[in-house]
């Protein structure tokens, strides 16, 4: 019994009490209807003390109904990551592959993108009115072979004609051929340079069977002939 219920309950009491004094009933009224008020407050007492133990009881109960859940779901939860651990080391004993020492070894002087890709090696390209000249270098710049018209043997004005640039591309593609492996050349960026006769011999001993191999590794190509906009007088042009 709560304590609204209570203070409901007296106040009906005096509510009933004040009513059969207001109406002068008969004695044994006012007798009859007080004990069975009585009666009540008595009983709404009774279970009101009854009330906590019970609440108590059923808390303790429910307590350790929660506590039983508990342990159970820790040990559910416990068993689970256990085996998802066994399954886990299992798969990373069965799947890891075998290494041998040499390839473990890391690669060193090897440049590398952000994406943690090898930066390709470089083909340079200048062909110019007067010569063909190709150079390949490292990623970082650093030239590893080189070829341009006269050193394939021609001479003068024919250093720039398309034969000598053709010449000199094949020179070059064999000697990247041959040091592939020793200068770890897995992809090549061509870089062009001027519009001389050698610019399309290059390319196209490029396209040829000669140049097949390099043109397998060819990832990009990129034109940096500068491009004039205004500017000074220029160079007085050579004549041969």
């Amino acid at each position: 019994m709560t304590r609204a219920s209570r203070f409901a309950t007296v106040a009906a009491v005096a509510a009933a009490v004040y009513l059969l004094l207001y109406l002068n009933l008969p004695w044994w009224v006012l007798v009859s209807t007080g004990a069975y008020l009585l009666l009540q407050v008595g009983w709404g007492l009774y279970t009101f003390n009854d009330v906590p133990a019970a609440q108590d009881e059923l808390l303790m109960a429910a307590g350790a109904n929660a506590q039983t859940a508990s342990a159970a779901s820790k040990q559910v939860q416990d068993t689970t990551a256990s085996k998802e651990r066994v399954s886990l080391d299992a798969a990373m004993e069965f799947s890891m592959p075998e290494f041998t020492a040499a390839a473990q070894e890391p690669v060193e002087n090897v440049p590398t993108t952000p994406r943690g890709l090898a930066k390709p090696h470089r083909l340079h390209v200048q062909a110019t009115r007067n010569n063909t000249m190709v150079t390949f270098t490292m990623p970082t710049g650093e030239p590893l072979a080189n070829a341009s018209g006269g050193t394939v043997g021609f001479k003068k004005a024919g250093r720039s004609g398309y034969e000598a640039g053709y010449r000199a591309a094949l020179r070059i593609f064999e000697k990247i051929g041959a040091n592939q492996t020793r200068w770890r050349v897995n992809s090549i960026e061509v870089l062009w340079n001027g519009f001389g006769q050698g610019r399309e011999a290059v390319f196209r001993a490029m396209m040829a069977s000669e140049g097949e191999k390099v043109r397998g590794l060819v990832k990009v190509m990129t034109d940096k002939t500068p491009i004039k906009i205004g500017g000074v007088r220029p160079k007085k042009r050579r004549m041969l």
